[in-house]
């Protein structure tokens, strides 16, 4: 979960579905500094947490996706959000692992 879940999701969500909506003009627009290509994959990840998570923690990664979806923009590639999303998971089992 720590380590293949973030690649898997930053390969989908920020390669795959933000690049190419960032190709169109559009979808490029920023908003408030975030590209509009930004908040619908960022909302896309949020729902796809819907499946295992409740309606709270689904829409509580939508900031930390915004995030990462900015420095995938940043930097045009995707070794920051991953490596970001790595330590956003690590630090979540952790709290988890600590409650119990």
């Amino acid at each position: 979960m720590v380590l293949l879940y973030p690649v898997v999701e930053e390969l989908l969500f920020r390669g795959v579905i933000q690049g190419a909506l960032l190709r169109r003009q559009k979808m490029a627009v920023r908003h408030f500094g975030i590209s509009r290509a930004n908040m619908l994959a960022s909302a896309m990840f949020a729902c796809l947490h819907l499946v295992h998570q409740t309606p709270f923690w689904a829409a509580s990664v939508l900031i930390p996706s915004l995030l990462l979806g900015h420095f995938r923009e940043r930097y045009g590639n995707l070794f920051v959000p991953i490596l970001l999303h790595i330590l956003f998971n690590t630090i979540w089992l952790s709290a988890s692992i600590a409650s119990n």
